[in-house]
């Protein structure tokens, strides 16, 4: 059973969050792979090195990052173009293209900067119980105020 909620949590973490609840998915499977490792960070030698505390949220951040890596590096991969395109293919390559493109874009808005802001700064996302109209609106919102905060604090 832990393997295959390993396996889960990491296919959850090489996928855009949209896809899996937005930052409280992504959490889940960021918190489903840190209880799975609890056990080999308590067999570990005591070390006077930084505290296992440290080691297991630096190493959290590090597989968040690295999996929105290989997902924007699957999609830059999509992103090439054929050698030869006749003039009839040229509007779908390039649809294709402005919709990698889009979904590049709101990678890097959500699961690089305001889910990794929202997971590892404020330890809270927003979570409702509504109908899912009324918490995609709500989500919106509570995005758009994050978003506002951190940008007029810079």
């Amino acid at each position: 059973l832990p393997t295959s909620v390993e396996k889960l949590a990491r296919r959850v973490l090489l996928q855009s969050a949209a896809k899996h609840g937005g930052a409280r998915g992504t959490a889940a499977a960021l918190s489903a792979l840190d209880l799975l490792d609890v056990g080999s960070q308590k067999n570990a030698a005591p070390s006077s090195g930084p505290s296992p505390y440290a080691s297991r949220s630096t190493k959290l951040i590090d597989l968040y990052y690295e999996s929105k890596a290989q997902l924007l590096n699957k999609l830059l991969n999509r992103l090439t173009l054929p050698t030869s395109v006749s003039a009839a293919d040229a509007t779908s390559v390039a649809n294709a293209a402005e919709f990698i493109l889009s979904k590049i874009v709101l990678i890097l808005q959500y699961d690089v900067i305001l889910h990794p802001y929202q997971i590892f700064v404020q330890r809270n996302f927003p979570v409702t119980n509504g109908s899912e109209n009324d918490a995609t609106e709500e989500m919106k919102a509570i995005n758009n105020k994050i978003v506002n905060d951190i940008m007029s604090s810079m």
